[in-house]
């Protein structure tokens, strides 16, 4: 995804939102664990507040 969107706005964005594999939290594991099957949904949540 990065590459389609260079620069560094959306590497930026993507670095402090929090990351769902399915309904699975992912963001603080390291990446070279994280296995993302086919078929599996991947959100990507910024930083939001609520009230």
């Amino acid at each position: 995804m990065l590459a389609a969107h260079p620069g560094p706005d959306v590497a930026r964005t993507i670095g402090v939102c929090s990351v769902l594999l399915g309904d699975r939290p992912v963001s603080s594991e390291d990446a070279a664990d994280v296995l993302v099957d086919p078929g599996t949904t991947v959100e990507f949540l910024p930083p939001f507040a609520g009230g």
